[in-house]
């Protein structure tokens, strides 16, 4: 997953969607510990 900020005005016609579901704790603590192994 990422997420990209992008720069705002009123009116500027962009509309941004998503689908977000949530994850099971098992995934997040997979990705945890990927994310802790690649920082080590």
């Amino acid at each position: 997953m990422s997420s990209h900020v992008v720069p705002r005005y009123p009116g500027d016609g962009v509309v941004v969607t998503t689908d977000w579901k949530k994850c099971s704790r098992e995934l997040l603590d997979h990705d945890a510990v990927l994310i802790r192994e690649a920082l080590a």
